[in-house]
This record gives structure tokens, sequence and C-alpha cells, in this order.
């Protein structure tokens, strides 16, 4: 595809990226869409303003406009094949900015320079707002970004930054700027606010910079780098993004500088994020990426390789090593603990009572900061331990050696006793998710099931061995294993899920059904938002044995000796924003679970919105055609109902109008039908008084 040179999106589900060679790719949240355009456009930026209506600008004169099925060239006397286009940036279908130059040329022995070029669409057509004078000067305007009508910026060649405030007599007027900048490259301009301002580029000697502009005064931001920085982004003074054109991505956080880790040898042009969490950065060859944060080692060094880590609060949790070793995080200082047995898995309800288990049959529980051993009367290795409650403890067995079966055991908070067992299968790990849903799973694709009463066996529809269990609740499941498998729970089956990979997972966690991790051989970590697994940088490729994720957004993992640190200060608060919870993509022909564990009841958490009464989950659907959508929920869902609403009016918590409202078919389910219109968006709220899991099953016809 060439070198991708612009990235832009209104969001993740409708993203444009073109490059140099006429590719414009088109994302819509799921799959990329693929478009060529004929000759040699050499595209050099694109603006989305909505999915049917966005621009792209490249050399020769190229200005194109989608309309939501299709490119195609803008007419307009504007434009001419000299002109070369090389950024574009708009506030609305009525007010967007192109910049680019006109290059020089040589007459005889007379060579004329380069003349920078604004341009501006008025919603009817293009007009040339300024075209630069200086005859003697080299100018190729490189750059425009803007925060409205009234505030828009240019940067290129040769000091070049201009600004125009809204009036429409004055245009565009030429900043002054420090001497040491007055005849810098400037690369990029990215507006923050309409009080602030970020600029990149190299200057005359060299040295690559970042400048900050407020009120009128500019002040370096260093770097650390020399390198020319190619681009700017960012949501805040003291979280951007900024390219190097030697290949570096470095973000800024409050306490500094930091190097992410890219591909070895990239080399990037463009990139876009639409919120803190993420950067899309296009390269060289085509090169596309996505960044969500990575995994960094802890300055702790343990001397043992690490298999286990856990704790019931934020700033309090073990590291079990694979000799016995254990270390207990406290009051940000680290002590090691004597347990008196060789540690393979640890839960507890509270930093108050935290139960171990280990080898030869062992556990031990921690009290008043004292270690207790508790005997279970077997000497098998124990593989893992979870549980509902101080007096409700599940430990699942390696299969004995003189019995040829494996053990589910069950502390009920004085003693423990053999509650099943699983003949020639070892198990590995147990998970419960209520005193009456239990869950454990282990070799050659067995899961068990406790109901409250009796263990059974269940169908995984997979042989291959099973070494972790999860769940956001008894209707969604979780389990991982061998060659990259993954397993879902609707409560009433498994399926399997596409990981992506083929190596072994070995852990699983999660906080909620939007938030859920899985790591594994070969440096694989992968993360499920509430759409699909992707994965996440893991520098180094280490092997990864456990992950553990905490209350406040800490995620940590162990790779051999190392505990690693999941670093990204701005991971998404999916249930405290001040608007409507987030949405996730839904489409047609679909089958989504959903799970309104850990939601907030909007009624209490806005107190301006009416017509919800408890928990809700959320989706986005945009429809691909003009057409009826029925949504239904699974069979079985008691006490909820669909609600349909604008997207407008989600945005704004504005729950007041509804565009449909779901009623009790014949067979007991809650369904809802919709004409729906191409390229609307409708947002999908399950509401439910109290906690509901299942299915929303999503049917389109044309």
């Amino acid at each position: 595809m060439g070198n991708i040179t612009s990235i832009h999106g209104t969001d993740e589900a409708n993203l444009f990226a073109v490059s140099l060679t006429g590719w414009i790719g088109h994302y819509d949240g799921q799959s990329w869409t693929n478009t060529q355009i004929a000759g040699d456009p050499m595209l050099r930026g694109v603006w989305t303003i909505a999915p049917d209506d966005a621009w792209a600008v490249g050399n020769f004169g190229t200005l194109l406009h989608f309309n939501g099925s299709q490119w195609t060239v803008f007419p307009t006397a504007a434009v001419t094949g000299e002109l070369h286009l090389t950024s574009v940036w708009g506030s609305a279908s009525d007010d967007v900015w192109a910049v680019g130059f006109y290059p020089g040329y040589m007459i005889g022995f007379d060579y004329f320079f380069s003349r920078g070029v604004i341009l501006h669409f008025d919603g009817v057509d293009w007009s040339q707002v300024l075209v630069h004078s200086e005859l003697d000067t080299e100018v190729n305007f490189m750059s425009v970004h803007g925060s409205g009508p009234s505030d828009v910026w240019v940067t290129g060649s040769f000091g070049q930054v201009w600004h125009f405030d809204g009036n429409l007599e004055d245009r565009f007027d030429r900043i002054v700027l420090p001497v040491e900048h007055e005849t810098s490259e400037f690369s990029s301009v990215f507006v923050l606010t309409d009080q602030q301002r970020v600029f990149s580029g190299i200057s005359q000697g060299g040295e690559g910079f970042v400048l900050k502009e407020e009120a009128g005064q500019f002040s370096e931001i260093p770097t650390g780098f020399s390198n020319h920085v190619a681009q700017v982004r960012g949501t805040s003074i003291d979280d951007l993004w900024i390219i190097l054109d030697n290949g570096t991505v470095l973000r800024r956080e409050p306490d500094g500088w930091r190097n992410l880790t890219p591909p070895l040898g990239s080399r990037f042009f463009s990139s876009w994020n639409a919120h803190p969490d993420t950067l899309w950065v296009g390269g060289a060859n085509g090169l596309l990426l996505t960044y969500t944060g990575e995994f960094e080692t802890v300055s702790q060094v343990f001397p043992q390789n690490l298999v286990r880590v856990w704790g019931a609060a934020n700033d309090d949790f073990y590291v079990a090593g694979q000799s016995g070793a254990l270390h207990h995080l406290s009051n940000d200082q680290w002590a090691a603990e004597t347990p008196g047995l060789v540690i393979t898995d640890l839960w507890g309800p509270s930093t108050d009572f935290v139960m171990a288990v280990g080898t030869l049959g062992k556990t031990a529980i921690r009290t008043s900061d004292v270690w207790s051993p508790v005997s279970t009367g077997i000497t098998t290795r124990l593989n893992g331990v979870h549980g509902c409650s101080a007096s409700d403890i599940w430990a699942v067995s390696n299969v004995d050696t003189g019995t040829g079966e494996s053990k589910i055991l069950h502390y009920n908070g004085a003693t423990w006793t053999t509650q099943h067992s699983v003949p020639a299968i070892q198990l590995n790990d147990v998970y419960c998710v209520a005193p009456n849903a239990v869950f454990a799973v282990g070799h050659s694709g067995t899961i068990l099931f406790y109901d409250g009463t009796t263990w059974n066996q269940q169908s995984s529809a997979s042989t291959n061995h099973l070494w972790a269990v999860w769940g956001a609740s008894r209707k969604n499941v979780l389990a991982v294993g061998n060659d990259g498998t993954i397993l879902r729970y609707n409560g009433t089956s498994w399926h399997s899920e596409y990981s992506g990979v083929g190596v072994i997972l070995r852990d699983i966690a999660g906080t909620n059904a939007r938030n859920i991790w899985v790591v594994g051989s070969s440096g694989v970590a992968l993360r499920n938002a509430g759409v699909r697994f992707s994965p996440v940088v893991v520098p180094g490729n280490p092997a990864l044995s456990r992950i553990h994720l905490q209350s406040n957004g800490r995620i940590l993992a162990t790779a051999g000796t190392s505990l690693l640190e999941y670093r990204s200060a701005f991971l998404p608060n999916l249930f405290t924003q001040p608007d409507c919870p987030q949405t996730v993509p839904l489409y047609c022909q679909e089958e989504r679970s959903f799970d309104t564990t850990g939601m907030p009841d909007t009624v209490s958490q806005w107190g301006s919105t009416t017509g919800l009464n408890g928990p809700e989950t959320a989706f986005t659907f945009e429809a691909p055609f003009s057409g009826t959508v029925e949504w239904k929920l699974s069979p079985g869902v008691t006490g909820a109902r669909i609600i349909v609403l604008s997207s407008a009016a989600w945005a704004t918590c504005n729950t007041s109008t509804v565009e449909a409202l779901s009623s009790t078919d014949n067979d007991g389910t809650e369904a809802v039908s919709l004409q729906v219109v191409r390229n609307e968006r409708y947002t999908v709220v399950i509401d439910s008084p109290s906690t509901a899991t299942g299915t929303l099953i999503s049917t389109c016809t044309r």
C-alpha cells in the first residue's frame, strides 16, 4: 500500500488512512475496506467529519470527497494539477481547510521558489484564501489544524506559522516566533484547546523540537532526542504522543517521556488517537499499528521463577516463587514470608484472610499476619484455588498416582473435605462465580460444573488442555488452554472464540465482561474490551504464566523471574464517565453476550436521565442499509428490556425520547423491531432493575 501518510477518524468504528500509492483504507471497527484511486495521486492527508463526509488530498491537485459509499474527484477551479496538497482539517461540513504548495521551478537560469497555499471549503466550493507572496523564500505549507471555525493554525517550512481567528477581513496572520525558530521547519501543528497548541519539526541546526504555545507565549518541551519530530498528537499537555523520523514513538506522561517499543526497523509518518489510551500509527510499506499500552518490568528482582501474583487490595499483593519463596508487598515495602509450603495458587476475600495451596496437598491460611497450616487429607499437588467467601473455597488437584484420580476439595471455613473425584484427568483451575455456580477445568478439554448440589461434566467440544477459568457471571464464563484455545460459556453451552494465536494460553483474569485479559507463552497477551480479543505489546516476548487485575486498573503479570506491570496511566475507566456509559459495536446477524454486572445504575449516576431503572449495558449499531432490524434477548433473560435510542440522545444521556421499546414475544422473550436508515447510528440499551446476563441477537432484513 506504500507509505501511510495520514490517519483520521470520527471514532474507532469510522477510521480512514491514506498512502502515497493512492490507497485509501476505511476501518469500521472490525475490518478494512480498500479503495485504490486511479492515476498517481500521492495522497498526503485525510480528514473525516462523518461516516458519509470525508476529504483526502495529495499531490498534483488531488482533492477527493467521500459521500459514504464512494470517493470522487471534487471539481473546483481553486485547485490545479500544479498544486501539491499536504494536509486537510475541518470543523464542520461547511468549514474545511486544506494546505499545500506550488513547487519551485526553473526558467532559464532563474529559480522561482515554491509558494505555500491555503484553501477553504464553505460547503459549496473551494477557494484560495492565501498564496504566499515572498518570492525569495521557499515556503511549503505542511500542516493545518484547529479547535473551531475561529481558531485555525497552519505551519510549514522556513518558520511559517499562521493563524486565523475567524475574522474574514483579516484572514490569516503570521505568528512571530522565538528567534531560534524563525527559520525552523514546522512539520505539524496540533490544537489541544482554543488556548493551547503544540508544534513539532526540526530547526535549521538539525535539532528536533516540540513547542507549546499558550496565550502568545512559546516554550520548549524537551524530549531528550535530537531527531526530527515528524508529528505530535495528544489529549493534553501532559498526554502527548510524538513520532520521530527514526521510527521512535514517545509518550509524554506527567512524570516525563516514555519511549514505546514499536517493531524493530519501523518508520512512521502519521498518527491518530481519539481517546487517551489508544494510538494508531502509519508508516513505511503499508505498516499500520495500534498501541493500547504495554507491559514493563517492575523494579523488583526476584530470585526464582514466579508462579503466581495475587492480591485482594490495590497495594497489598503477593508474588510466589517456583521453589517456595513468597514475597508480600504492603505499604510500598517488599517482605519475605514463610507459609510452610511451595505455593501454586493464592486466593482470599480480603487482606486479612488469604488461602494458599501448593505441592503435596498442603494449604495454609494467613490471618492476623500469621500463616497457619490446614490439612487437606491428600498428598497430591493442588493446582488452583478460588472461592466465593472465607467459608466457601474450592481447590483442584493433580491425578493421585495411587488412586488414579484428581480431586475437587471444599473448605467450609474450618476444614477441607473431598467433594468430587475425576478419573485420570488432571484438574488445573477452579473459579467460583456463585455458591451454586462453580467451574473447574483440566486436561483434555475437561470442564466440570457445580450447581450447588453436585458436580457434573460439561461438553467443551475441545480436547486441548485447559489451564485457567474465569467468569463475569454464570452466563459468561471463559476458559483458556493449549493451541490458543479460548472457550466461552453462555449459560447453556460452550463455544470457541477466536484468539488469533496458536500458543499455550496459561491464565485469564478480568474485572468485568468488558475488561478481560489472557496471557501465554511467546509473550502473548490478549485483551478483550467487549468486542474481541486483541494483542497487547509485551517487549521481549517472554513466556507469561499469570495475570492479575486489581480494582484500580493495575494489571500485573509474571514472566520468569520478572513481575511485569501494564503501563497505561490512561486506561479507560469504563463505568464512571460523567456522561452515559460507553458502548461497543454491534453488527447484523450477530449474537453478542452481555453482562450488566458492575455497570452503573444510570438513574443514580446521572440524575437528569429518565426512562432507565437499573444497571445498563449498551451497544452502538450503524445501519449498513435501510431496512428492518430485530434485536432479541436470548431465552431465559428475565426482567430485562431493550431500549433503542438515537446515538445523539445517548451521547447526551437524554433517554426521555426513545426510538423503540421491546415487548414480550409469544415465546416469552423480549424483542424489538425497528426500521433503520442507512448509515444512521442507534444505541441499543439492555435495561434491567437488577443484574442481567445473556445474549443479544441482532437480525437484519433488507
